[in-house]
This record gives structure tokens, C-alpha cells and sequence, in this order.
């Protein structure tokens, strides 16, 4: 099957996504803004506009090119607090709210989950992550509750 973003994996000297990303099905979590059809909720990070990053080596670009998720609320919670106390601006960047869905082994393909409960999928070209696919759960950015937590 063909990948979403062929055009720009195919330009990469490492093999993208790598041979051990695997079909998988699972409830993720994923950053997003308020409104779940802003432009960048569903946009890997090299795609997005404007650009986030544009110095990262080819294995990182590859990573770039998928989309990350958690595979638990509270690995999301725990990660999305360590990246804002070192980046001010995360609201503006990578959103202020939580959004929980389903990834199906014909959404693409996906890396092992980290020790930080993250993961990374590389969408086939006909993935849709529209507006019924994942639904907001909970604002993060200013949610005295989870700050405290």
C-alpha cells in the first residue's frame, strides 16, 4: 500500500517507515487544538505549516513524517507537562487539548511504544482522521486539575 506522505519518504537515505513498524490496532491519544478540524490536528510535524522543524538528520525527517501518539491518557498528560515546562509556546504549536481515537491496522503502520508511552504511524494514502475518527476528551494546557496531577 502507498504511504500519505510517498513523495517526501521516498527522498530519505533510511528505509521509511522502518522495516520493524508493524499493522497494529489500539485506543490512542493525540494533541490537538480546540476545534478537532484545525488544519494541523492530523498533520505529522514536517507537513504542518508553518514548518516546526526543518535541521533534523533523515532518520529523524522519517519520524517527522508520521503522526505521534500515546498509547494512554495519562502518558499524554505526563508528557505534553514535561515538553511545556521547556517550550513556552506548546499551546500555540502542538495544541491545548487531549483527543482520544482508534487506530486500525488499515490505517497504516506503527513503531513499538516507548518508554514515554509514545508512538509513531505512517498513514496510508487513504487514512482519514476527520472529525468522527477522534474525539476531544480534555483540555490540557490550562486544567489546573491536570497540572496538579
Amino acid at each position: 500500500m502507498k504511504f500519505k506522505y510517498d513523495s517526501h519518504l521516498s527522498r530519505l537515505n533510511v528505509d521509511c517507515p522502518p522495516k520493524n513498524y508493524k499493522f497494529c490496532e489500539f485506543r490512542a491519544f493525540r494533541y490537538t487544538f480546540e476545534d478537532i478540524q484545525h488544519r494541523n490536528n492530523f498533520l505529522p510535524v514536517l507537513i504542518q505549516k508553518p514548518l516546526r522543524a526543518n535541521s533534523f538528520d533523515d532518520f529523524k525527517k522519517c519520524k517527522g513524517y508520521g503522526l505521534s501518539f500515546y498509547d494512554s491518557l495519562k502518558n499524554a498528560i505526563t508528557n505534553y507537562l514535561k515538553l511545556k515546562k521547556s517550550f513556552k509556546k506548546i499551546n500555540k504549536v502542538i495544541g491545548t487539548h487531549i483527543a482520544e481515537g482508534y487506530i486500525h491496522s488499515d490505517d497504516g503502520v506503527v513503531s513499538k511504544v516507548n518508554n514515554d508511552g509514545h508512538l509513531t504511524l505512517h498513514e496510508y494514502k487513504n487514512t482519514d482522521f476527520g472529525k468522527n475518527r477522534f474525539k476531544i476528551i480534555q483540555e490540557i494546557y490550562n486544567d489546573e486539575k491536570t497540572q496538579r496531577n
